[in-house]
Formats: C-alpha cells, sequence, structure tokens
C-alpha cells in the first residue's frame, strides 16, 4: 500500500465511522463532519485567498499527506496531518466541539489497530 492508498483509505475510514457524530451548525442545525484529502474543495471555500472560511463550510475534518521516510531495511512510514473545522458561537466553550471531536477520531484510530 502507498501513500495515497493511506490517504484514500484513511478518509473513507473517517467518513464512515462519523456518520452519526453530529456537529452544530451555522443554520443552527446539526450535521456529520465532511471528510476530505488535502484541502477544503474550492467551491466550499470561496475566499479561499484570504484564508478565511465561510462558516458554512463547518464542521469538517482535512487529512494531510505531509511526507514520508523509506528505509528500505527496516521500515516505511508515512506522516499525515489532521486539521479539524467546527462551529460554535460560544468563544468561550465552543473549543469543547473541537477536543470532542479529536477525541473521537483518536479513538477510532486506536480501536483499529
Amino acid at each position: 500500500m502507498h501513500a495515497l492508498d493511506l490517504l484514500d483509505n484513511l478518509v473513507e475510514f473517517l467518513e464512515n465511522n462519523l456518520q452519526d457524530y453530529l456537529l452544530k451548525t451555522k443554520d443552527g442545525g446539526e450535521k456529520a463532519p465532511a471528510v476530505y484529502d488535502g484541502y477544503l474543495p474550492p467551491e466550499n471555500n470561496k475566499r479561499r485567498s484570504e484564508g478565511d472560511l465561510d462558516e458554512e463550510d463547518h464542521p469538517f475534518i482535512i487529512v494531510r499527506y505531509l511526507g514520508e521516510k523509506d528505509d528500505i531495511k527496516s521500515e516505511n512510514t508515512a506522516d499525515y496531518k489532521i486539521l479539524f473545522g467546527i462551529y460554535n458561537e460560544d468563544a468561550q466553550r465552543g473549543y469543547r466541539d473541537a477536543l470532542g471531536l479529536m477525541i473521537r477520531v483518536k479513538t477510532l484510530l486506536k480501536e483499529y489497530q
């Protein structure tokens, strides 16, 4: 399995296992986080050039490939970064939604081992 297969499998794994994890949206509803590889799609991020995200993009998870080390004699490791985006109007306690999502992903990955 190579780095792109790992990336695609991780995105699919998170999509499948987070369908029931609902988070707040700007319109007051709830939805599961969308999972993307690399970056948010351009159509979902109209202000990308300004460096800001639209609140409609939330919640989301981005899985990004960082690089790999290949030692033919011992091991090959690939590094990925997982980015989380949530929406919450509560500036003091909103971080708890992001932390809860991070803990859920960490737990899912540990259980998969």
